[in-house]
């Protein structure tokens, strides 16, 4: 396991330098965005040329993202917005809790919703209970995001009102007590967590009953059966465990798209986290802004794809890494 870890590092760093030298080269295919800059805002040329020479624009394309990729990655200068000058990675790093929140909340509930319900389709498959979970899946996997946070923004807040319609704190937020703070955060995190639930409960529950009704098919689990074991213990002991083996493979691609999905409901709620600022940043050509953040959600994608690598020496011990 330690020499696999060591090969995925290596495997990571070569990949997330591929991943900035595509952040980097997107920035620059439209062009020069400082000179459209200039054109706005006349009064800060001095700024800009600055924030053109930090980000390599000066330069052709290998040399400038030569240069930008060393105060990243080497130096760990970031740069500075450029209209408020506060550096990047401060306030890259004070949205990060905000998403993360939102997105494990969604990871979590999703698995512990999405594979009971998917082992529960599988142990009744072709009943009633089976069709109305099958009905809901492909509901789940086929109703946009966003529409269901619209949906959801409507029905709860605008008319019912129980819940915020964006991210709205109370204001003697800063006085209540540690408790009080995170019942007044999830009540917040309510609808936007919802919004990505739908999708992936209904995702995993669908690749949960299919992994399940190929295991229990099994010869094994048809002899622990034979044995007189419970239906329960052949299922959660002895087939559970190879019918993961999927889901660790669809897990690496729902935590990808969670990460990605952030822009859209952060837009939605007006959650200030990394996915409005990414949104903010291209909208104001806050190019510096832009990269930093972009470099961020690559690295928490490849992180997460480690993970899932790892995953799966936990779930099936047949699998090796020699």
């Amino acid at each position: 396991m330690g020499n696999y870890l060591f090969r995925r590092f290596v495997i990571f760093i070569f990949l997330f330098i591929l991943v900035t030298v595509l952040c980097y080269f997107l920035l620059r295919l439209p062009g020069d965005p400082y000179k459209e800059l200039e054109l706005q805002q006349p009064n800060m040329k001095d700024e800009i040329a600055r924030m053109r020479e930090w980000s390599g624009f000066n330069d052709n394309w290998f040399v400038g993202y030569t240069k930008w990729a060393k105060k990243i990655i080497f130096d760990g200068d970031w740069g500075k917005s450029l209209y408020d000058k506060q550096p990047v990675w401060g306030k890259i790093i004070t949205k990060i809790p905000v998403t993360l929140k939102i997105q494990v909340s969604v990871l979590i509930l999703g698995l512990l919703l999405g594979i009971p319900l998917g082992i529960f389709s599988a142990r009744r498959h072709y009943s009633l209970a089976d069709y109305a979970i099958t009905v809901f899946s492909y509901i789940g996997i086929s109703v946009p995001n966003f529409w269901f946070g619209l949906l959801l923004m409507l029905l709860f807040s605008v008319n019912l009102g129980w819940l915020p319609a964006g991210w709205s704190l109370r204001p003697d937020y800063d006085s209540l007590s540690w408790i009080m703070k995170i019942l007044d955060q999830a009540r917040n995190l309510v609808l936007p967590v919802f919004m990505g639930l739908l999708g992936t409960i209904a995702s995993l529950s669908r690749y949960m009953r299919s992994s399940m009704l190929e295991v229990i098919r099994q010869d094994y689990v048809r002899t622990a059966r034979s044995k007189g074991l419970s239906e329960t213990k052949v299922i959660y002991k002895h087939a559970l465990r190879n019918g993961l083996i999927p889901i660790v493979t669809v897990m690496t691609l729902v935590i990808p798209s969670l990460i990605s999905g952030s822009v859209v409901v952060e837009r939605i709620f007006n959650i200030n986290g990394m996915g409005q600022l990414l949104f903010n940043s291209v909208q104001s050509s806050d190019i510096p802004l832009a990269m930093g953040t972009l470099v961020m959600f690559a690295f928490l994608t490849l992180i997460s794809l480690i993970l899932g690598d790892v995953v799966y020496a936990l779930v099936d011990p047949r699998i090796t890494y020699s």
